[in-house]
């Protein structure tokens, strides 16, 4: 009974016109609410697509989710591998060896730009599709087919990302120089005492874009198989040392398999290292960066608080007479405090829902938001300039581009990415904030005195 009259109430007050403003003071707190939630449920789906995608082809691609590496550049034992490899929740196991090199085009006019060589084990990649689809941005071919477009199986046949294409003009087909920059030199394969630093031309059998430009502008990879036969180290042929790539069914779960992959290894000088080891100080930064602009948005929600105290506390000083009349009829503070709380969380929840639906449509849909948004400012601004070409002869006005174009931006696509949780801690923020606003603002109501009140009236 008390708690239907307490949300009676409530609802009455929340419904009825305010004697200085009518509705506009709920409304005005409702979109505010609204529009807090709105735009941080937007930016922080955006930052976490592109958060995300990065993290994504980070992991895929450069760093796996676990190495292994044998001290002393040795080979690790292929029995010891094959127990790694059946470890539940490892997917694939693949080797892979790293050096840097510089590279130029077969051309007078090319100029010269680092990058980072990559040999890898592609009969083992068969057993990491995420790579492929990483590395070509691709998520609707199957995987034969990316691996086939993966033609590094040729001696001499290479992989390049597409940004070497605007750095040194390299294209599918094009012959590239490489010259080794640390003890590891290239040579063909069958020549011997070739000396250290030796250059070597290599045929681009396609290029890759895997949305990073990190990777787009630096990898290059070839077949494990050849580079063991076309690289030496320090002037003698020697087999490089050999890293192995491990992903994993879960990379979350990457602490506790480090656990069980360390006690198969023993004493075995063999290292073991997780993504997160490699990838600290820019995950890291990605953390902060997440942090410090729910930080900032999450002002919006602290002037909507002010915006919902004054409100509420102009209600209590019009209500000044009611709330006389319910105290003097039985009704405690305590509960007359709760029909003022209670309307602060309708605010608060009515705000947050819409700003929550609304956020996520456009969170979903963020690529087609933008096109619409610069379809309809290029609309306005033709009018604009048909209406003004009357008066000035040739008047033109530049037309807006899209946000993140990819003419601009090196982008695809805006990514967005909603977590769930995330959304919901947004909301309950929203509601929680409207609430504490109308908590402080009833506070007024003990200094009521139903004497008083009644005197007067």
């Amino acid at each position: 009974m008390k708690n239907q009259f307490i949300i009676y109430t409530a609802l009455r007050y929340f419904k009825a016109r305010r004697k200085s403003r009518g509705f506009a003071s709920s409304i005005l707190s409702i979109l505010g609410v609204a529009v807090g939630v709105f735009a941080l449920t937007v930016i922080i789906a955006v930052m976490n697509g592109f958060q995300l995608s990065y993290i994504n082809n980070i992991l895929e691609i450069s760093s796996f989710h676990l190495q292994l590496e044998q001290e002393n550049s040795e080979q690790i034992d292929q029995q010891l591998l094959k127990k790694i490899k059946d470890v539940p929740g490892i997917t694939a196991v693949v080797p892979f060896s790293e050096f840097q090199a510089l590279v130029n085009r077969n051309s007078s006019y090319s100029q010269t730009v680092g990058g980072i060589v990559r040999a890898v084990g592609k009969s083992e990649l068969a057993a990491d599709p995420g790579f492929y689809k990483s590395i070509f941005s691709e998520d609707d071919f199957d995987q034969e087919y990316l691996e086939q477009k993966f033609a590094i199986d040729e001696p001499n046949s290479i992989v390049i990302g597409n940004l070497f294409e605007y750095t040194i003009g390299a294209r599918k087909g094009s012959e590239l120089i490489l010259t080794a920059v640390n003890d590891f030199s290239l040579r063909t394969k069958g020549e011997d005492d070739v000396p250290a630093g030796a250059s070597n031309r290599y045929i681009i059998k396609e290029v890759f874009k895997s949305g990073y430009s990190e990777i787009d502008l630096n990898y290059i990879f070839m077949s494990l198989d050849s580079a063991q036969n076309i690289i030496s180290r320090d002037g003698e042929k020697k087999p490089l040392p050999i890293v192995y790539g491990i992903k994993l069914g879960n990379r979350f779960d990457d602490l506790g398999m480090k656990q069980k992959i360390e006690t198969i290894i023993g004493s075995r000088p063999i290292t073991v290292k997780t993504w997160r080891d490699f990838n600290q100080g820019f995950f890291g930064a990605l953390l902060m960066e997440k942090i410090a602009m729910m930080i900032l948005v999450g002002l919006i929600f602290i002037v909507v608080g002010f915006n919902i105290f004054n409100s509420l506390r102009r209600i209590v000083y019009e209500k000044f007479e009611e709330i006389g009349v319910l105290k003097a009829i039985g009704a405690s503070p305590g509960q007359i405090k709760a029909i003022f709380i209670f309307e602060g969380f309708l605010i608060g929840f009515i705000g947050g829902i819409i700003g929550l639906v609304s956020g996520l449509i456009v969170s979903s849909h963020i690529n087609e938001t933008f096109s619409i948004l610069t379809q309809s400012i290029n609309f306005f601004i033709g009018g604009a300039e048909s209406a003004l070409s009357v008066f000035v002869r040739g008047f033109r006005l530049d037309r807006v581009m899209s946000p993140f174009s990819s003419d601009v931006f090196y982008l695809q696509g805006v990514p967005s990415k909603v977590i769930f949780e995330e959304a919901l801690l947004i909301f309950f923020f929203a509601v929680f904030s409207a609430s504490a606003a109308a908590f402080v603002a009833s506070r007024k109501i003990t200094e009521v005195k139903p004497a008083e009140v009644l005197r007067y009236e």
